[in-house]
């Protein structure tokens, strides 16, 4: 039986030798999906800026700072009166802050695998991921000053909301902890797991790394137990190999990513809430009729300009909070590193030492943890600041 050590670098050898594989299947599909012709799409017009014979529709231009390119696909019979209503929300949100939006409208990747406890699974990981990959390399292909910064994903099944908040405002600042690994990817969970219906992405070499890991794996784990969401279970996978969770960090599912299910209590949105997602309800029918019920709301609140301003949203605060009790909490853990390694560490007595250890290694797993503890952060920093003085004083006398 292999360690966990050994089977993480089992499984990064294999990635090396997929990764190539992976790479050009993305340019083959890089070249198919830009360059074949087919009939354009012009759904949304008064929102496009390109439409190209390639399957998909590019709305709007990189106007925004950070220049953020959002995206999402509508395939087959997805895509309907509803879905589009859907889709308008985001164009109108990208139409607001400078965002450029590009939807996918063709299948491109339509095997599947022969046995049927895998049929279908090839395609729904591919399609997403790919598509991502592929427009990640074509803006990396770009000088730095032009290419979006961000890439962000979207389901076709979310409603936004309100769009008087921008995506600008959840990611990290250009001097957010200098001496911690950079934050390439924000996602969310829920109590269903990772919720990659909406998730950022920088525009990095690491995110190519990254989405080629993710579908790699199709190759690599042909045999694996699969999961009816199954590309968020490759991510959530891939995340949790320390080279790439070193880079990712999760923010509150009800922040942008409310899910309205059947399985969740209370999934009312409130006032001011930015948008909502129909993941995991059981009918479709249900699901649509849910939807349009919504987009109605929505677009009552657009006639009467009922969308609540950014600045009594309680967003700017709330976000506030979250990135300055993430980085008090690493600075914790960071002094607590730095304080054993100091020779000072050897006079304290066996009680502090452990008191110490303990509570750093609370604050990490809290950190390490996919959902948002703010209580526990706290409440673990307050007391290594509490175990600091008393140090401090012992020291004095």
């Amino acid at each position: 039986m292999l360690s966990d050590k050994k089977m993480i670098a089992f499984w990064n050898i294999r990635l090396l030798f997929a990764i190539p594989l992976t790479l050009i299947l993305a340019f083959l599909f890089h070249g198919q999906l830009w360059g074949s012709a087919i009939t354009p799409i012009t759904k949304h017009a008064e929102y496009s800026t390109a439409i190209d014979d390639d399957g998909g529709t590019v709305y709007g231009k990189l106007s925004s700072s950070p220049r953020i390119l959002q995206t999402t696909m509508l395939l087959g019979d997805q895509s309907n009166n509803i879905t589009e209503r859907c889709i308008k929300t985001h164009l109108e949100h990208g139409d607001r802050w400078g965002y450029k939006t590009i939807v996918l409208r063709r299948d491109f990747m339509s095997f599947e695998h022969e046995n049927g406890a895998n049929s279908g699974y090839p395609k729904l990981l591919w399609d997403k991921a790919l598509h991502m990959l592929s427009l990640l390399l074509d803006e990396l292909k770009k000088p730095d000053d032009v290419r979006a910064e961000w890439l962000i994903w979207f389901d076709s099944d979310t409603i936004l909301l309100n769009p008087n908040i921008p995506w600008s405002l959840f990611l990290p600042a250009v001097d957010y902890l200098p001496d911690e690994p950079p934050i390439n990817y924000i996602a969310s969970y829920d109590p269903n797991g990772l919720n990659s219906g909406l998730y950022m992405i920088r525009v990095t070499p690491w995110a190519v790394r990254y989405l080629t890991s993710v579908s790699s794996l199709s190759v690599l784990r042909p045999d694996a137990e699969l999961a009816s969401n199954t590309e968020q279970n490759w991510q959530r996978w891939v995340l949790k190999q320390p080279d790439f969770g070193a880079h990712a960090i999760f923010q509150p599912d009800i922040w942008y990513q409310k899910v309205l299910s059947s399985w969740l209590p209370d999934p009312n949105p409130q006032a001011g809430d930015m948008q909502v997602h129909f993941a995991g309800l059981r009918e479709y029918n249900e699901k649509l009729a849910d939807m349009e019920m919504w987009l109605g709301k929505r677009e009552e609140m657009q006639t009467d300009k009922e969308h609540m301003p950014l600045e009594k949203s309680g967003y700017p605060e709330r976000v506030a909070e979250y990135w300055a009790l993430t980085a008090q909490s690493k600075d914790a853990v960071r002094l607590a590193s730095e304080m054993k390694a100091n020779e000072e560490w050897a006079a304290l007595d066996e009680v502090s030492k452990q008191r110490i250890e303990a509570e750093e290694m609370a604050l990490r797993e809290i950190l390490m943890d996919f959902f948002w503890k703010p209580d526990e952060l706290r409440t673990h920093v307050a007391n290594l600041d509490d175990l600091w003085r008393a140090v401090d004083m012992e020291q004095q006398r």
